[in-house]
């Protein structure tokens, strides 16, 4: 009987991520201290090392081709390869087997996520070269990675996260920051709030530093830099927010299990990233899990999170009213004792319940940014701010149309650089797509169903939407 060969013992996982330093093992034998992070953890140290340099071999063979353009996507037979360089010498790769993928996917979409992964590391640990000045054997790095590679590796591998579905949403603008425009009584509420919050005196020091609100994943307001609230609100949206729900909403049997798991898992650290690490403390805090014997309402584990605009450490604190989720950051030096949350708690509360409510009824009649008859996204890279239809409206598009519309954003993204551009195309099942880039701003807007009979009638039927919605942001 022959033995089985080696490589039909392994099998290649669905999905793989790396972060690796070109400019470490360069030494034959020390080629395993380039890799600094890898899922799945699992694989072996000479597996991870061959696919880096796999990644590496070919990109520097298609450099003889390109000295200007580096390699940053290839398509295999049976995988597709995402390459990043995040930081200077500091590279992202994600490699997808054919298999992971339920539908079309962009290249630009896979490497959104791995931009996305880099700033939310980035958030919670700072840079990586950072990381690596501090520890030059990468062993900081490593551990920091560590649990941000598995975290986001099984948010990926679930083909029913968020993270997943948005990347075969052919609409998905998780690329920005989902700005909801506010009536003008709800603005001067809201800025009233932060205002108040940002100059409030406790034990006479002011311990918020900035502040970011939310209701469920739409920004109402953020006082930070456009590239640190795009990265808190990622963070809200994959942590924050699914924890608020799971303690509002929690059936006896999860609270059982999860005291159950808790106390087997003794004094195991648990990610910030994971939403079971995360607990609401009366009236509406929302902190880590507390070790095992500490009272959940004395604690003040805060999670320490950096910021890109000022290079400063603060301490993120989160309060939830209704379905506002107020995003405190505090110096680093403050402890969230019982008396400033006591402090902050009667300072903040009734205006976020007030706004909270007052937000529910304006999404309510808005229909959370549905307009009858189309399908569309619109994105500003400049102010990383999107507003597309409702995924739930965008998934009633047939697979022919999602295909049609990932194939049009795709093109438009070849030639994001070149100057402005439009496409419009109708596919062989009654179906428009036309999608517009003016310098920073691009719109892609699907027409189906509507028996559209010439290129007119559609390019007609896409300025009225724009004039009536978007009037003058792509002119």
């Amino acid at each position: 009987m022959t033995a089985p060969k080696r490589d039909q013992e392994k099998t290649v996982p669905p999905l793989q991520l790396c972060t690796f330093d070109v400019r470490r093992g360069r030494v034959e034998g020390q080629e395993a201290d380039r890799v600094l992070g890898f899922y799945p953890s699992c694989t072996d140290a000479i597996d991870q090392v061959s696919v880096v340099g796999l990644v590496q071999a070919m990109s520097a063979f298609s450099s003889i081709f390109d000295q200007e353009n580096s390699c940053e996507s290839m398509h295999a037979e049976r995988s597709v390869w995402i390459i990043h360089e995040c930081e200077p010498s500091l590279w992202l790769l994600l490699v997808a087997q054919r298999i992971w993928f339920s539908g079309p996917v962009r290249d630009e979409a896979l490497r959104e996520t791995l931009k996305q992964l880099h700033a939310v590391g980035t958030l919670l640990h700072g840079p990586l070269q950072g990381l690596l000045d501090q520890d030059p054997s990468g062993g900081l790095a490593r551990e920091a990675l560590a649990g941000l590679m598995v975290q986001w590796g099984e948010r990926l591998s679930s083909s029913k996260g968020a993270l997943y579905q948005s990347l075969h949403n052919p609409l998905s603008g998780r690329e920005g920051v989902p700005w909801l425009p506010l009536s003008r009584p709800l603005f001067t509420g809201v800025q009233a709030l932060v205002s108040r919050l940002l100059v409030a005196q406790v034990g006479g020091a002011v311990p918020v530093q900035a502040a970011l609100l939310m209701h469920e994943h739409w920004c109402l307001w953020s006082s930070l830099d456009r590239a640190d609230t795009a990265a808190l609100v990622r963070l809200a949206s994959l942590t924050l927010l699914p924890a608020a729900h799971a303690a509002e909403q929690p059936s006896l049997g999860s609270r059982i299990t999860s005291t159950l798991r808790w106390q087997e898992a003794d004094r195991a650290a648990r990610h910030v990233l994971d939403r079971k690490a995360w607990h609401l403390v009366p009236p509406g805090f929302l902190m880590l899990q507390p070790p095992p014997g500490m009272d959940a309402a004395c604690a003040a584990d805060l999670p320490q999170i950096w910021l890109q605009e000022s290079g400063e450490r603060c301490g993120l604190l989160g309060l939830r009213a209704g379905g506002c989720l107020l995003l405190l950051l505090l110096a680093e030096r403050v402890a969230a004792g019982p008396d400033l949350c006591r402090s902050l708690a009667a300072s903040a509360l009734p205006s976020l319940t007030a706004i909270a409510h007052s937000t529910a009824a304006e999404l309510s009649t808005a229909n959370q940014w549905h307009i009858p008859s189309i399908r569309y996204v619109y994105m500003d890279d400049m102010l990383l701010a999107v507003r597309a239809s409702p995924a739930s409206k965008a998934a009633t598009l047939s697979r022919d149309s999602q295909a049609l519309v990932h194939s049009v954003r795709a093109d438009l993204d070849a030639v994001a650089l070149k100057g402005d551009s439009e496409v419009i195309v109708r596919g062989a099942h009654d179906c428009w797509v036309i999608a517009k880039r003016v310098a920073c701003r691009s719109i892609a807007i699907v027409l189906e169903g509507r028996g559209q009979e010439n290129l007119s009638d559609a390019a007609n039927t896409a300025d009225k939407y724009l004039r009536s919605h978007f009037e003058g942001l792509l002119e």
